[in-house]
């Protein structure tokens, strides 16, 4: 049985543009400097509320500190993540953050070149509205 990816993937290797989808940085730190946790099958993974993977799943750490260490540890320079509220579809609560919320009226959506790195200001531009 394969561990599974608490991030979409957020390799460089996957994504050469060093952006990816993602969870949120977990509120308390990861121990292992390892990426096994994503790379690796396990035959019995830990998925106990104590385990790297539940804590990358289920973390909420937004604040800038975390995200940008976060960002660095997987080699992206932005996390694109969701399963947060934004009034306006989006948000972007630090550089190296950005939130897409696709779940209503005013739900956005974004589509990434991944062959080629694109800057933050870029990459924002991009961002749709769905408009049903």
């Amino acid at each position: 049985m394969q561990t599974p990816s608490p991030c979409c993937s957020c390799s460089p290797d996957e994504y050469p543009g060093s952006t990816g989808p993602c969870r949120p940085a977990p509120k308390s730190p990861i121990r292992t400097r390892s990426r096994e946790l994503f790379t690796q099958p396990d035959d019995e993974p830990d998925l106990s509320k104590t385990s790297p993977a539940f804590r990358l799943t289920w973390g909420r750490d937004l604040s800038a500190p975390s995200s940008a260490a976060f960002a660095e540890r997987l080699g992206a320079d932005l996390l694109i993540i969701g399963h947060h509220p934004c009034r306006d579809g989006y948000t972007q609560p630090n550089p190296h953050t950005l939130i897409l919320d696709s779940k209503d009226a005013h739900g956005a959506y974004l589509l990434l070149p991944l062959d080629r790195k694109l800057p933050t200001d870029q990459i924002v531009a991009r961002i749709r509205h769905l408009q049903f």
